[in-house]
């Protein structure tokens, strides 16, 4: 009788899925005042390379920005929003999960 036997090798780079998997950052951003300043952020935000979805809120003056840390610098974002004329920054209280 002839045994067969099947092995499958699973090789994982430490730290690689981390850089891969997407990550959600909520941004405080000052000067927001209606829907389409909520409209304007997320248009310009969603065209960077990397970021998957882009969330504005005027009423709790924040924008969530979920992106693939191995494509996109969150500073990017920050910057691209400054240039709407709107006040984003990576504080200390920036959320990221």
């Amino acid at each position: 009788m002839m045994k067969t036997t099947l092995a499958l090798i699973v090789v994982l780079t430490a730290g690689a899925c981390s850089k891969t998997q997407p990550v959600t950052t909520v941004l405080p951003v000052e000067g927001m005042t209606c829907g389409s300043c909520e409209q304007a952020i997320q248009a310009e935000v969603k065209r960077l390379e990397g970021v998957q979805s882009v969330r504005a809120s005027h009423k709790e003056k924040k924008v969530w920005v979920t992106y693939r840390p191995d494509r996109f610098d969150l500073k990017q974002a920050v910057q691209t929003i400054n240039r709407l004329g709107y006040r984003a920054s990576m504080s200390q209280d920036v959320k990221t999960r």
